[in-house]
């Protein structure tokens, strides 16, 4: 193995400790009151080389969607394109609620504190809508445009309702 390549597998390794510690840390500890300097410890990566890969909190969970982004790409089936657009889409929230589950506490944990800062909420909703955007494209619909979007949001919103299923993320009702 080249030099080159250990180093990038180290940064990946050190990027999955400090995501991981940041959700941890956020079940035991305000995230409002975390710095990138407690997480970077708890992960055991050195603070220079946490501030390289992540220079903000937000950027840990902007990286931490991404996996999760990631992770439902990955098990996109292309021959899932013959089902119904509705069952597709809810194939894919479902892939996504999976990944998301053995961190449902560090989430809700950081949802209480982000929902109390207006810049934070503001920043994790243009989040969410490029993930929402990702998963309509991996169900075959279109995500461009303001009525694309507003539709894929919608429908995600409509199909939980009309299932009656959600998930409980540490006393809020998400929807499933």
């Amino acid at each position: 193995m080249t030099k080159k390549k250990q180093t990038s597998r180290k940064k990946q390794d050190q990027a999955t400790q400090i995501i991981d510690a940041a959700l941890t840390l956020a079940v035991s500890r305000r995230w409002a009151n975390l710095c990138v300097a407690d997480i970077a410890t708890a992960a055991a990566v050195p603070i220079n080389e946490a501030l390289t890969l992540f220079p903000t909190k937000w950027a840990i969970l902007d990286a931490f969607q991404d996996r999760i982004d990631q992770t439902v790409v990955e098990n996109t089936d292309l021959n899932s394109l013959d089902a119904a657009m509705r069952d597709r889409l809810v194939d894919g929230l479902i892939r996504r609620l999976e990944a998301l589950t053995p961190w449902k506490e560090g989430i809700a944990a950081v949802t209480r504190d982000t929902l109390s800062d207006p810049l934070a909420s503001f920043h994790r909703l243009a989040s969410l809508n490029t993930s929402m955007s990702l998963m309509a494209e991996c169900a075959g619909l279109s995500s461009n445009g303001l009525c694309a979007q507003v539709k894929t949001c919608l429908f995600y919103t409509s199909a939980a309702a009309a299932e009656r299923s959600s998930v409980d993320l540490g006393g809020r009702r998400l929807i499933k």
